[in-house]
């Protein structure tokens, strides 16, 4: 597998996602970081999966990239997590 390819990470994260496979998830995740740093899905699925395998504090962080790179009309839904995870963005 190639780890720059973003069509073949997406598509094993949509299959982890039907699972649902936390772990593999935010492994993913990170790794479509990597290849696309400013799309802001990539830091919030791993919060996301991080939350749900009550990592709140590991989860933060991502969240709070994710709110910020996010677009406005998307900025309300993530603000919501941001809190529950105990940020203040």
């Amino acid at each position: 597998m190639d780890p720059s390819d973003v069509g073949v990470l997406a598509t094993l994260l949509n299959f982890y996602l039907a699972q649902p496979d936390d772990a593999k998830i935010a492994e993913l995740g990170q790794a479509l970081m990597a290849v696309e740093p400013q799309n802001y899905q990539h830091p919030l699925v791993v919060a996301e999966a991080l939350a749900r395998m009550n990592r709140g504090p590991e989860a933060l962080p991502f969240a709070q990239q994710a709110l910020a790179l996010a677009p406005e009309e998307q900025k309300a839904g993530i603000q919501q997590l941001v809190e529950q995870l105990g940020g203040t963005n």
